[in-house]
């Protein structure tokens, strides 16, 4: 098996960032249809709302779930790094 198969099977790499930023298009996509659709029923202010500022809540809503992860990745490193130094008794 694959390296990083066997990390992702033991929980040593998270698929969720990847399946976040995923998300994240397609709720962009969503939510510019949706203020498409709210100009094409007469709703011109909710819709140019939805358009321009829909994605970037959506962003930060991804970006802040990330930062969890990222967190996750640093510690990680600190304590891989912190064990590399301590020496073996």
């Amino acid at each position: 098996m694959n390296g990083n198969v066997i990390d992702y099977l033991k929980f040593k790499k998270m698929i969720t960032p990847v399946i976040i930023q995923v998300l994240f298009w397609l709720f962009a996509a969503l939510v510019v249809i949706m203020g498409l659709v709210a100009l094409s029923m007469r709703q011109p202010i909710g819709g140019i709302v939805m358009i321009f500022i829909g994605p970037i809540v959506v962003r930060i809503c991804a970006e802040m779930t990330l930062v969890v992860f990222r967190i996750n990745d640093a510690v990680q490193a600190i304590a891989a790094k912190k064990t590399e130094s301590t020496p073996s008794a």
